[in-house]
């Protein structure tokens, strides 16, 4: 597969909706009960693994206009020994919240950290195309083109 036919497909991987269904209005977890703080003591919690991912849910709720919950999460989707079902949903959760720098970020590093799972990786480019950085996550593509860990579809 040629460098550009990789990139298109990809990219059009990318623009598919989670599960068939697309974007809503709002987040999922946006019913879950409880504020943001407390939320975001669930997911920094010893909790188990589940409890955290649906708190990391609950935050996409929250994360257009809490500081706090988008910095949970953030700290969730850095920490390499959180549970990969924790860090999915933190980084569709920050999908949310392109208006903070930070999120695309960190987004952009775990998407280009190797070590990562791929599929973990290729979530935190969907996140950041979904945020409208289309540009940043086409060039990173293409820098990642022919590496032996690149994205593979989510």
């Amino acid at each position: 597969m040629t460098p550009t036919a990789r990139l298109a497909a990809v990219l059009a991987a990318a623009l598919m909706p989670v599960h068939g269904q697309t974007r809503a209005a709002m987040p999922p977890g946006a019913g879950w009960a409880g504020g943001d703080r407390e939320l975001a003591e669930r997911l920094r919690s010893n909790r188990p693994a589940p409890e955290r991912a649906a708190a990391a849910s609950g935050l996409a709720a929250y994360v257009m206009r809490s500081y706090e919950a988008r910095t949970a999460l953030l700290e969730r989707l850095a920490a390499a020994r959180e549970a990969v079902a924790v860090r999915r949903v933190a980084a569709k959760s920050l999908s949310w919240a392109g208006h903070d720098a930070r999120v695309p970020e960190a987004l952009l590093a775990l998407a280009q950290d190797s070590s990562a799972e791929e599929d973990l990786r290729a979530l935190s480019y969907k996140a950041m195309y979904r945020m409208g950085h289309r540009s940043e996550v086409a060039e990173a593509f293409e820098a990642a083109v022919g590496s032996a860990r690149e994205p593979t579809l989510v």
